[in-house]
């Protein structure tokens, strides 16, 4: 089955087409990191619910009680019926290809407690995920000063050796550091980050490549005035 992706809400220029959220439970749904990924599959195309399930890597029965709860809030719709043997197949797509929910609409104070929210539950994510690929190889931390007079507070298997960065042995890379640029440096490393998303960003869904594996790419970079 294909993507059905034309008909209502083209493809917005000029950033005022969306659907503006009014209602409270639909907010908190669109909101929630863990309700999101559930929602992901079917905004602004069609799915029926085991196509959505092999995309979130969950049980089909889990993705059929997101569907209800989804349904019920008004955010999702059923588009069409096909015949099979036994009972028709629904296919379902979100009710608007695009949405803008409102702060009003949230339950947080400041815009650094909205942001608080989503990063919090993007790096225990991230933290999960580099727990369990140094569970068995991280024993401790190493505090050191680099010959070029940076300082580094590095996880290391033990007191007598080191991973150094980029290491092909290991199997992720969680890096934080405080950089003085100048504006134009600053500039240009946004670009390049900007560029390396870029390249991956159509790579969210899995393919049926071989071998292919989940990854967490996680990038902040921002001017740090306080």
């Amino acid at each position: 089955m294909t993507d059905q992706d034309s008909g209502r809400g083209n493809v917005v220029q000029d950033g005022n087409s969306a659907h503006e959220v009014r209602d409270e439970r639909q907010a908190r749904l669109l909101l929630d990191p863990e309700s999101l990924r559930f929602f992901r599959p079917f905004l602004a195309r069609e799915r029926t619910v085991s196509q959505a399930a092999a995309e979130v890597n969950c049980a089909p029965s889990v993705m059929l009680y997101r569907v209800g709860t989804f349904l019920r809030a008004g955010l999702l719709e059923i588009v069409r019926e096909e015949p099979r043997r036994g009972r028709p197949m629904k296919i379902y797509r979100s009710t608007h290809d695009e949405y803008f929910i409102p702060y009003a609409l949230t339950p947080h104070a400041t815009l650094e407690e909205a942001f608080l929210e989503v990063f919090e539950a993007n790096y225990r994510r991230v933290a999960r995920a580099v727990a369990e690929l140094h569970k068995e190889r991280w024993d401790g931390y190493r505090l050191t000063r680099e010959p070029d007079g940076s300082t580094w507070l590095r996880g290391v298997p033990d007191a007598e050796r080191r991973l150094p960065p980029g290491d092909a042995s290991n199997p992720g890379i969680d890096y934080a550091l405080v950089a003085h640029l100048s504006p134009t440096e600053a500039q240009a490393l946004q670009a390049e980050l900007a560029d390396l998303l870029q390249r991956f960003q159509g790579r969210e869904e899995p393919s049926r490549a071989a071998g292919e594996r989940r990854y967490l790419l996680a990038v902040a970079f921002v001017e740090e005035r306080a």
